[in-house]
């Protein structure tokens, strides 16, 4: 098993990733040895019993993984446990068998068995746990043998096969036939191309040695480097095809209009964790999606949705879902019974309803995205949501902090941007005693009062039509201020005195700015260890008179973006190198296209 990467392919290939790979625990005492198992795979000579039928779960591997050959099966009647004996498993490339066991009559469950290859070398032992209570839509391990005939039980649990490359790259090969039919020159996948991690699109999950197990990922984008790939004209991926590759992690369409929808048979991938439609014409998806039993995100983002399921309760490891950029009107889905769920993102849809089912306390969500929707009001259900961190509703139609977030103890970050805002007050963020960011750029407030969150360090409040500077010394920690386009002429005199761990300072857009104080108590070097300053940005402000400090060693930033110095406005911390080479310790870099009167001192 040396070339085995980690214990995440060990489960994708010899079991399922739901499955956790336990010894069986049972004792002498305990175990009820059977008469014996009657001769005949099949079952024919038993007259009263059970054949246990396991499919089988096809993955892609590198050679030297030992086939499962035979189980050991462990039972329980509800009273007593009963060990059945070793035996061989033979059938075809859809499922195996086992041979048939003698029982009486009666309802019995399976605890566990233990996998043997074909000469009865020692594989793994697996345990089940009561699936049929926990979860009544997923496969059952129980089964009932009834007088005088032989069930046959499908087990829930997929034995592995070994996909040869041949049979790999064919049914790759049989989505570029369906989708554009016989002519190989047509094709995105060169049939001639050898090895497959050449084939653009494809991620492999790689051995020790650089060989590729299986397949993991697959990309179908429309367009690649700006041109247009064969794949642009896909409008759907064709039933039996990608549902052969059982090992596949995510798959991603991104770039294609045309495309309107994935397989019915999706389902079918059994490790499918990450589905993605980016950029496309997808209106639904298929039911069968949700009863992917390792499923953890969907990404429909700008796509032509007009509803979403209200029941996707069978995905119960769903943790992540984005639907931005559609034309949903209502949204009511429950996540109730995923206990892992915890970002739910809804931004740019002409949502103007969200129902009360949506929030509840049985899962973690902690980020919610409703930005630039048509909302004006929240369901009661999301003040009981304790574990949102972050809350962005930029955009909408809010005309005051909803009620329903108010208390929200835990959350950071706050976006409630060009909204219709016209006063806020302190009381409106007292209860969220851990908050971090907040922006409400956008809203004719006039006057931001003194909070009381003394954990604020990044606060954005441009475009208000502030006429005073709002007062920062209850702001110890604040780092990022972003106060252009009000209307106040100049800044206080040491105005961020109490905030010496400002970075970043933004007052572009500022054209009622005249004139800034002679000391802002703002420094470019805390200590002989500690950064002060970093940013300065006073662009498009065309009244102002400033000569900056000279102790501030300025330098041109124009030209640079957020991006440049994102982690500079990060709150969890500043770069551990500068972002921009002329960037030294204690030197200050400034933005200030359009503001001719600024200058550097010397």
């Amino acid at each position: 098993m040396k070339n085995l990467k980690s214990m995440k392919y060990w489960a994708v290939a010899l079991l399922m990733a739901v499955v956790a790979l336990l010894p069986t625990s049972c004792s002498d005492d305990e175990v009820v040895i059977p008469e014996g198992a009657v001769p005949g795979w099949d079952g024919h000579h038993v007259t009263e019993g059970v054949v246990f039928n396991f499919k089988r779960k096809i993955v892609y591997t590198a050679s030297g993984v030992n086939e499962i050959g035979s189980v050991k099966i462990l039972l329980s009647d509800g009273q007593n446990d009963i060990q059945l004996p070793s035996l061989l498993l033979s059938g075809d490339a859809e499922s195996v068998k086992s041979k048939g066991y003698s029982l009486p009559a009666g309802t019995y469950k399976i605890k566990s068995y233990t996998a043997y290859t074909p000469r009865h070398e020692y594989l793994f032992d697996a345990e089940f746990d009561d699936a049929d209570e926990v979860d009544p839509a997923r496969p059952k391990n129980r089964f009932t043998v009834e007088e005088g005939q032989v069930t046959e039980f499908v087990v829930p649990i997929k034995t592995r096969e070994i996909m040869t490359m041949d049979f790999l790259r064919n049914s790759l090969l049989g989505i570029c036939r369906e989708v554009f039919g016989p002519d190989e020159s047509q094709w995105p996948w060169d049939p001639k191309k050898y090895p497959y991690p050449d084939w653009e699109g494809l991620e492999f999950e790689m051995d020790d040695y650089d060989r590729p197990m299986f397949l993991s990922s697959i990309y179908f984008e429309g367009i690649k480097d700006g041109k247009e790939t064969p794949w642009v004209k896909m409008t759907a991926i064709p039933e039996g095809t990608i549902s052969n590759i059982a090992s596949v992690l995510s798959i991603t369409v991104t770039d294609i209009p045309g495309f309107k929808k994935l397989p019915d048979d999706i389902n079918r991938i059994n490790s499918l964790n990450i589905v993605s439609c980016v950029n496309t014409g997808v209106e639904e998806l298929p039911a069968t999606l949700w009863r992917c039993p390792e499923l953890t995100g969907v990404f429909v983002v700008n796509g032509q949705m007009k509803e979403f399921p209200a029941d996707i309760a069978s995905a119960r490891k769903l943790r992540y879902l984005n639907l931005e950029g559609n034309q949903l009107e209502n949204f009511s889905t429950s996540f109730a019974d995923m206990p892992d769920f915890e970002s739910l993102s809804l931004s740019h849809n002409p949502l103007t309803t969200l129902g009360e089912e949506v929030f509840c306390t049985t899962n973690r969500l902690n980020e919610l995205r409703l930005a630039d929707t048509r909302l004006a009001s929240l369901p009661q259900s999301i003040a009981e949501q304790s574990s949102l961190r972050s809350i962005d509703l930029s955009g909408a139609k809010f005309t005051a902090v909803p009620e329903q977030i108010k208390s929200l103890s835990n959350l950071l970050t706050l976006w409630i941007d060009a909204n219709g805002l016209t006063k806020v007050s302190a009381a409106d963020f007292a209860g969220m005693t851990h908050l971090r960011q907040l922006s409400m750029d956008g809203n004719a407030i006039g006057e931001l009062p003194v909070l009381s969150n003394a954990n604020l360090q990044w606060l954005s409040v441009e475009n208000c039509a502030l006429n005073t500077v709002p007062d920062f010394s209850s702001y110890a920690g604040l780092r990022v201020a972003r106060l252009g386009g009000n209307l106040f002429t100049t800044l206080p005199e040491e105005c961020f005195a109490h905030n010496p761990k400002m970075r970043v300072l933004s007052l572009s857009g500022s054209d009622k700015l005249t004139s800034m104080p002679r000391n802002t108590g703002l420094k470019s070097k805390i200590s002989d260890k500690e950064e002060g300053l970093k940013i300065v940005e006073v662009e498009n402000c065309p009244n102002l008179v400033w000569t900056m400090p000279a102790e501030w060693k300025c330098y041109d930033f124009t030209g640079k973006t957020a991006d440049d110095y994102e982690d500079l406005m990060n709150p969890d911390g500043l770069p551990d190198v500068d972002v921009d080479p002329m960037a030294k310790f204690g030197c200050v870099g400034v933005l200030k296209n359009g503001s001719p009167k600024v200058v550097y001192g010397k």
